[in-house]
């Protein structure tokens, strides 16, 4: 389930392993067709937790419900301002969209109300945002360089905040990646062991100390692994976390308990270089699933099911154009990937793996 709304990742320790991308000791799995196309523009994908309702935004500025038995749409919700981002509440109770201004909102799920919590006309240009580990809090960070503590409340659908805690960081543009370490702390971009001191960097990142309101913890990545000031985080049980580098070529796995990186994962080797674009760990935190795709080229993209633990190949998916937004249903058995303009759905339950 995606939590929050943030650009993309970073990791340390001066260790990989990298992946070859096969499948066992035979031959790679065949392509897995999908099993629909959604059409319309996506930048965002959510499953709801009882996995009957899949919701997404698009930079047309619609936030569209889906019956997820039918793929049809329930409900369509005009913003008028593009969409760029799509996150939900751990208790499913809140959605939370950024839109292309800068603007964040807000829709109470029960009653599909709407609400503008920091408006770009008050300059309020949000940069990253993600719920506390209740959902009664959102942690959002500015383009002013300030992080904020923000409790919210649902009062007959109209969804409210308050301001409790501001601090002005050292940095414009901080990236706020997530929870970690049982909701106590927050990964954030490049930092170093000054306080609130933030620094763009290449080969960093850091632990924010959500109780203490500084930074904890400052981890140095590996110079051949990149960094996570342009990239993308993803956090998976057990206090791992993906790092996409510079939206490319390699996922790093990194163990936060142990402080060490595990593994590097590469993009399927072919005759022409792949960039990897997503990658979502499954609900149970055992696989994960890679965008990918050959830039410039136009051809179909490609979405691979990775075994954490043997870093082997499960399954192939056949995605077109970029595969850039995933999402997971709450079973793990369905997988969504939306491409700019159409979303793919895919059936990963047993009978379908070949």
């Amino acid at each position: 389930m995606r939590t929050g709304i943030t650009p993309f990742l970073g990791f340390l320790t001066l260790f990989a392993v990298a992946c070859s991308g096969q499948h066992g000791m035979g031959q790679e799995p065949k392509l897995q067709e999908p099993t629909a196309v959604l059409k319309g523009t996506v930048r965002g994908i959510v499953f709801l937790p009882d996995g009957k309702q899949m919701v997404t935004c698009g930079q047309d500025g619609t936030i569209k419900f889906w019956d997820t038995k039918t793929w049809k749409v329930t409900k369509v919700h005009e913003t008028k301002v593009a969409q760029w981002s799509l996150a939900l509440s751990p208790d499913g109770s809140t959605l939370l969209t950024q839109a292309g201004n800068g603007s964040l909102w807000a829709m109470d799920v029960k009653s599909q109300k709407i609400s503008v919590l920091f408006d770009d006309k008050r300059n309020e240009r949000v940069i990253s945002a993600t719920f506390s580990a209740d959902s009664k809090k959102l942690f959002v960070s500015r383009d002013d360089g300030r992080l904020l503590y923000c409790p919210i409340e649902i009062d007959k659908g109209d969804i409210t905040h308050v301001t409790n805690f501001s601090v002005r960081l050292d940095q414009y543009h901080v990236h706020i990646f997530g929870l970690a370490e049982g909701g106590k702390s927050l990964i954030i971009a490049g930092t170093q062991l000054k306080g609130t001191s933030i620094v763009t960097s290449d080969d960093q990142f850091g632990l924010w100390d959500i109780e203490g309101k500084k930074v904890k913890k400052a981890i140095q990545v590996p110079k051949d692994i990149g960094g996570p000031g342009n990239t993308m985080c993803r956090v998976i049980k057990g206090d791992k976390v993906l790092f996409l580098q510079n939206f490319c070529a390699e996922i790093g796995v990194f163990d936060l308990t142990k402080n060490q990186a595990l593994a590097s994962i590469k993009a399927e080797k072919g005759p022409k270089p792949r960039s990897i674009r997503d990658v979502k760990p499954s609900p149970d935190g055992k696989t994960i699933a890679v965008g990918e795709f050959v830039s410039f080229e136009g051809e179909r993209g490609l979405v691979r099911l990775i075994d954490l633990e043997t870093r082997q190949v499960k399954r192939r998916l056949r995605s077109s154009l970029v595969p850039s937004w995933l999402a997971y249903s709450p079973d793990g058995n369905t997988l969504a990937c939306g491409c700019f303009s159409v979303v793919h759905i895919f059936d990963l339950t047993p009978a379908k793996e070949k």
